[in-house]
């Protein structure tokens, strides 16, 4: 009996210490809440608001905000899921494709019969003797091609390995005629070997009879070195990345029969220059592709877009508002366009121009102001803004979009500091619940940083909208309310400001 009232007394005292300490806690969060109501309200009648709240107020409404805090913080115990960025199933089975008849082996001797063929060119695959005894011909370089898109890991890698050095060899002599290449694919052929090892487009991009063809869509077995178990999509990245790295290589050439042009500047040309450009974009959002060829995708990209401007600046000035929007709307959610549309600090500036742009894109998606005038037309828009919506010709179009401009019409979009609390509703879940998504808010938020860190790394911001925008993250992050959910965004406004202030120390 002794025992057992020695551990009644030990239960009561640890019960009686938990709930004080339950009060201290409960008292604290009651004292912050009150000191925080208050400097809210002195701040209002210092700014001028309507509705500023009395110090009587404030101490009235104590206990009321202490209750509603530790109800917020109730409901969003459970965190919502983060919308998915990625968009699986792009890579199916490749396609057949027939294989070429090298005929050009029996003019070397090494080979007679179609099974003679055969092994002869795996031998000379094997021993990168292809262009030593074959030569440099429009067969044997297209013999080539077909075997880095089509064949096994080996002999695509020794394929791509003579693609490359050829080109190499033709770029370094690019003032001489007679050592252009006999033959380098087109954009047409690049895409139509793209499609048959695998890649899946989307169905706008591939319907209308307006683009290439897609193959036969026969599945094709499976590579003879490939490992055991392995499905046949990844069976088929190694080819997509020496794809990839080879229309690098044809990019960086010197020589213009080696760098597939636009076809002249043709329609068929910059329909299929805008889908290669879309895809390699899009790919990014292949888990199994992104982590094995981010930096191939980062490169060949912006190799694309500079390229595409340097030789046809009219086309791409004409071509850019169309690729602008088409990124900001890829994938499944508006995390998997804004994965898409960032690029590096070291891009060039028709890739941070296209960057910008469709950051701008996702931005009036993601407000509900898709109309390119509507920014434009807002109050607070530069004359200069004005004029160009008032004629038709937004600031995004072309190429050469002046990052002033662009960040004068996030201005417009975003509204001034004191808005902060309307910029927070325009994020709202639907419009029948008008709870705050805090996931598409912190999208807003990465999307207009966007447009403004390329201005920061140009030098192009201005010491105005430096102000605005820091007083801008400064009144989003006091809006925010306390629920899990803005973690994120709060974080997202923590690096913004340590960036920003990196840059400009």
């Amino acid at each position: 009996m002794v025992a057992w009232g020695r551990c009644r007394q030990t239960l009561v005292h640890m019960h009686y210490v938990h709930w004080s300490n339950f009060a201290c806690f409960k008292a604290a969060i009651a004292a912050q809440a009150k000191t925080k109501r208050r400097e809210e309200a002195e701040r209002a009648r210092r700014d001028g608001w309507e509705g500023a709240e009395s110090e009587e107020e404030v101490q009235d409404d104590g206990e009321a905000s202490l209750a509603e805090l530790l109800q917020a913080d109730t409901d969003s115990a459970i965190e919502e899921e983060e919308p998915s960025c990625f968009e699986e199933g792009m890579l199916q089975d490749a396609q057949q494709v027939d294989s070429p008849p090298l005929t050009f082996l029996q003019s070397t001797g090494l080979a007679s019969g179609k099974a003679d063929k055969g092994s002869a060119w795996r031998d000379l695959l094997d021993g990168r003797e292809v262009r030593m005894y074959c030569g440099t011909s429009k067969e044997v370089l297209q013999a080539l091609f077909h075997s880095m898109c089509h064949g096994g890991c080996m002999d695509a890698q020794a394929a791509y390995d003579e693609l490359s050095a050829h080109f190499q060899a033709t770029s370094s002599n690019a003032g001489a005629a007679d050592d252009a290449p006999a033959w380098a694919p087109s954009l047409s052929e690049l895409w139509d070997s793209l499609c048959a090892i695998g890649y899946q487009a989307p169905v706008e991009d591939s319907d209308g009879g307006a683009g290439p063809s897609h193959g036969t869509g026969r599945p094709t077995a499976p590579q003879a070195d490939a490992p055991a178990g392995v499905p046949k999509s990844q069976q088929r990245v190694p080819n997509l990345q020496l794809l990839l790295l080879l229309l690098k290589d044809m990019r960086a050439s010197a020589h213009p029969a080696a760098a597939p042009g636009l076809l002249k500047g043709s329609a068929a040309g910059v329909v299929v220059a805008k889908q290669l450009l879309l895809a390699v974009h899009r790919m990014r959002l292949e888990p199994l592709l992104l982590s094995s060829l981010l930096n191939e995708f980062n490169v060949l990209r912006e190799a694309l877009v500079e390229a595409w401007a340097a030789s046809h600046e009219h086309s791409w000035r004409a071509a850019e508002p169309g690729v602008a929007t088409d990124l900001a709307a890829m994938g499944p959610s508006h995390s998997s366009a804004l994965d898409v549309l960032t690029v590096p600090l070291s891009s060039r500036k028709h890739m941070a121009a296209l960057s910008q742009a469709a950051a701008l894109m996702l931005l009036r998606k993601l407000l509900g102001r898709p109309d390119e005038g509507q920014a434009a037309a807002a109050p607070g828009a530069s004359k200069q803004m004005k004029e160009e919506a008032k004629s038709g010709q937004g600031v995004v179009q072309g190429a050469g979009a002046r990052s002033e401009a662009l960040v004068e019409e996030l201005h417009a979009l975003m509204g001034e500091a004191r808005n902060v609390p309307t910029l927070l509703a325009l994020c709202a879940r639907s419009e029948s619940d008008r709870r705050p998504d805090y996931w598409k808010a912190r999208s807003v938020v990465q999307a207009a940083d966007a447009i403004m860190w390329s201005a920061q790394v140009a030098h192009k911001l201005s010491p105005g909208a430096w102000n605005w925008y820091s007083e801008e993250l400064k009144a989003l992050e006091e809006k925010l309310g306390r629920s899990i959910q803005a973690a994120g965004v709060r974080k997202a406004l923590s690096a913004i400001k340590n960036n920003h202030d990196f840059m400009r120390s």
